[in-house]
């Protein structure tokens, strides 16, 4: 593996642990402030997960460093208010009433 494909992955790598930071923190001041959440995080997780490989894809990048192309994870990470599309794929998705 190259240099540059160690440091693709290793970007990778940490969006990923960004999203599931972000996920985290969103779900637990859900819960704080008295919602219920009837699935297991992991669903929560792979589901955000998932949009963001479908985002990525959509984005027309493919291969090394393809995440960091996702236009969700501007939303995800930064609150920013990308596509319409995006912004409310985010928010079904960490939605817990969506996940039953």
């Amino acid at each position: 593996m190259s240099d540059n494909e160690t440091s693709l992955r290793d970007l990778e790598i940490r969006a990923l642990q960004d999203v599931i930071d972000a996920v985290d923190a969103h779900t637990i001041e859900l819960l704080a402030n008295g919602a219920k959440v009837s699935v297991p995080r992991s669903k929560l997780y792979a589901r955000v997960i998932y949009a963001v490989f479908a985002s990525a894809r959509e984005s027309g990048h493919y291969g090394a460093g393809m995440l960091a192309n996702a236009p969700l994870l501007d939303v995800i990470l930064n609150g920013a208010e990308g596509t319409d599309c995006d912004a409310q794929a985010f928010a079904a998705l960490i939605n817990p009433s969506t996940l039953n």
